[in-house]
């Protein structure tokens, strides 16, 4: 199961969303919205991979 997943904004463009908590992602300040389909699933599929490692740690 993965935590982030992408949706499509009304404008046309993505964001990367936390399935747990419903929100849009927000890294370092910067809110992870208005990306190219592209770029929103690569963070996504990031995102995932660092949340996979995290948990095998705990």
């Amino acid at each position: 199961m993965h935590r982030y997943d992408i949706d499509l904004d009304p404008e046309g463009t993505w964001s990367v969303v936390d399935l747990d908590t419903g929100l849009t992602c927000e890294i370092g300040g910067l809110v992870l919205e208005g990306l190219r389909f592209k770029i929103a699933d690569q963070l996504a599929s990031l995102l995932n991979d660092m949340d996979r490692q995290r948990r095998r740690l705990h």
